[in-house]
């Protein structure tokens, strides 16, 4: 990521401000890969990295579930069941959405 000295010199100022709709937290419970897990990304450019096997795909897929994605067109699952953490009853998640103004939108959906 580049510093406020690169920015200045390129021109540019850092955007230090989240645009109306961006997501600002993501909150997993018991989904798929991770026990709990919360997730802040940046204003900008965010990138999901990570070895195979580490849910980087479960977070593009909660991130689609919970604004509104039918299971079966993620093409993973056939029903939100499937997408809770083998062992447990049930999931959550939660988006936190920028709504300008410093407000938030929460979207939950809960799967059990």
């Amino acid at each position: 990521m580049m510093d406020d000295d690169i920015m200045a010199s390129m021109n540019q100022e850092p955007i230090k401000e989240y645009a109306r709709g961006a997501i600002k937290r993501i909150q997993l419970h018991n989904f798929l890969t991770y026990n709990d897990v919360e997730i802040v990304p940046g204003p900008r450019l965010n990138c999901i990295m990570g070895p195979n096997g580490t849910g980087k795909s479960s977070v593009v897929c909660a991130i689609a579930i919970g604004l509104g994605a039918h299971a079966k067109v993620l093409g993973r699952a056939d029903n939100l069941a499937e997408f809770i953490r083998t062992g447990e009853d049930e999931s959550f998640i939660e988006i936190d959405l920028y709504n300008g103004a410093g407000k938030k939108k929460r979207c939950n959906d809960n799967t059990s």
